[in-house]
């Protein structure tokens, strides 16, 4: 199966040295109706834990609807 080009933007910003926000969207040449827009975050408890946030909108128009909504707890080894 071949899969056609595919545009990508990621931005991302350090609120501190603890916390970070950002905001992605992807959008396939070969099935247009298919674009994501996401927005992430995490943030930092301890220097070996974290908390990270995600949510996901597969909404032909692009916008966000907090359909998936990820929750997670990352730990450094």
């Amino acid at each position: 199966r071949q899969t056609g080009p595919q545009t990508a933007i990621d931005l991302g910003h350090s609120l501190n040295d603890r916390s970070s926000l950002g905001m992605g969207m992807a959008n396939s040449r070969e099935l247009e109706d298919q674009r994501q827009l996401s927005v992430y975050g995490r943030y930092s408890l301890t220097q070996d834990w974290a908390l990270s946030a995600e949510t996901l909108s597969r909404d032909p128009s692009g916008l966000l609807q907090l359909r998936d909504l990820r929750i997670g707890v990352q730990r450094r080894f």
